[in-house]
């Protein structure tokens, strides 16, 4: 669990089902940086220092675009809310009280499914709906949420 989420959470409130960011879903950037980084290496060797250089630093922002994408995404449902942030220069968060959530939703495209990861919609009241991107095993995640957002809805129901 993140630090954003770890910081908002309130007296008696608990962790119920947390969301990870899929490492698969960030492939593409790590491939970029591999490619990057076989040309910083060949041009090494020869006499252009400079295009190396540019190479290499290319190959170091495609390897830590990943890492921050995966630790700055954060997706949880609390006994009390949902709560999430994702972003790392622009920062978007969610902050929904179980009580105005109607449902989740999840969507993949083809990639998307064979790599296993997709994206997690949170439907608030009205229109408020929230995506949030590259989260792991959307289909089970999506499940546990909605299994989870029942069950508070029945203690709902039963405590009036």
């Amino acid at each position: 669990m993140g630090s954003y989420v770890q910081g908002n959470l309130t007296n008696g409130e608990e962790v119920v089902v947390e969301a990870k960011v899929s490492w698969l879903s960030q492939l593409k950037f790590l491939l970029f940086g591999i490619i990057a980084l076989i040309v910083a290496i060949a041009f090494f060797g020869s006499n252009n220092t400079v295009v190396a250089l540019v190479a290499l630093v290319i190959a170091i922002l495609f390897f830590a675009s990943p890492y921050i994408n995966v630790i700055s995404t954060e997706l949880v449902m609390t006994n009390k809310r949902v709560l999430g942030k994702f972003g790392f220069i622009s920062r978007g968060t969610c902050d929904i009280r179980l009580d105005k959530i109607e449902g989740f939703s999840f969507s993949q495209g083809i990639l998307e499914r064979i790599l296993g990861y997709g994206h997690i919609i949170v439907k608030g009241s009205g229109d408020n709906t929230t995506p949030f991107p590259c989260i792991a095993d959307p289909l089970n995640t999506n499940k546990k949420l909605n299994e989870k957002l029942d069950e508070f809805h029945e203690k709902a129901k039963s405590s009036n």
